[in-house]
């Protein structure tokens, strides 16, 4: 997530914070300018703040993964071509939005120009129909491990039977699945995904972290105990304000003890008092990170 200030300015204080603090919970890596991240709503010189912010503070000591989402070909590669510049080793695409590209033609005219301007950096493409109203469909994600184009995809439409189909052929086409969708957390690493980019890891990296181990050594009942309470967090934390973002987003915050930087981009809502009261009382009775 991007802490920003009442002026949707990334603060470049409470990112490094935050950064730091994931890190030395034990993520394994980090995702800039997702859809947590907000990396769609930041004006465009935030968006490159953020990048380069992050980039100084860890790029040293874990792999990071740099959203470049946008609504056109040429604009997603403008973002592409700041990121090479900066440094990342990997970007991260989705569909284009507003008016989307639905078709697998228009999805490989898309990532096809990607790679080509993404050089040495490796693109991962974002399954993400919930948000940008068009999903990858699982041949043609399979068709860009085939071509070479992509080694790691992320998965976060929610539906179980997609996330089966992916991850039942993608090692045959050269993919390594990382999970987006947390309800499914357990169920995606028991099926074989790669790894898990979640919300909720912003919060609690440690359970997140402990899944991944238990799910790893074929600890079922710790995995399953583990996927309880981030079903929880779901449930409890994320679903419960105007927008997703809002009560995540507000824990961050509080942790940080910088309430300033608590609220989603503009317009999206902040919590009210009462919410933000309830989601603290259940996340003080269990929290583990």
């Amino acid at each position: 997530m991007t802490p920003t200030g009442p002026d949707d300015r990334v603060d470049e204080q409470a990112l490094r914070q935050h950064i730091r603090w994931l890190i030395a919970q034990g993520a394994h890596g980090l995702f800039l300018g997702g859809t947590a991240g907000e990396g769609p709503l930041l004006a465009a010189v935030e968006w490159r703040r953020l990048m380069e912010i992050a980039f100084d503070e860890a790029s040293a000591k874990v792999p990071l993964l740099a959203g470049a989402i946008d609504t056109s070909t040429r604009r997603v590669i403008d973002r592409v071509k700041i990121l090479r510049e900066i440094g990342y080793a990997f970007v991260v695409v989705t569909p284009t939005f507003y008016l989307p590209g639905r078709t697998h033609e228009e999805h490989l005219r898309l990532f096809g120009a990607v790679r080509e301007a993404a050089g040495p950096m490796e693109l991962l493409p974002y399954n993400l129909p919930g948000v940008t109203q068009s999903k990858i469909e699982v041949e043609t994600m399979l068709e860009l491990g085939r071509r070479g184009w992509a080694r790691y995809c992320k998965e976060s439409s929610a539906d179980p039977e997609y996330q089966r189909q992916l991850l039942s052929r993608a090692k045959s086409a050269g993919l390594t699945v990382l999970m987006g969708s947390e309800i499914h957390a357990a169920e995606a690493l028991y099926g074989g995904a790669g790894g898990l980019v979640s919300v909720c890891a912003n919060i609690e990296p440690r359970t997140y972290v402990r899944l991944f181990e238990a799910a790893g050594r074929g600890d079922r009942d710790e995995a399953d105990r583990l996927q309880r309470r981030i079903r929880d967090l779901v449930a409890h934390v994320v679903l419960v304000g105007p927008s997703f973002l809002a009560g995540p987003k507000h824990l961050v915050a509080r942790r940080l003890g910088n309430a300033a930087v608590g609220n989603p981009v503009s317009p999206l809502s902040p919590l009210d008092a009462e919410l933000a009261r309830k989601i603290e009382m259940f996340f003080d009775s269990g929290a583990k990170g």
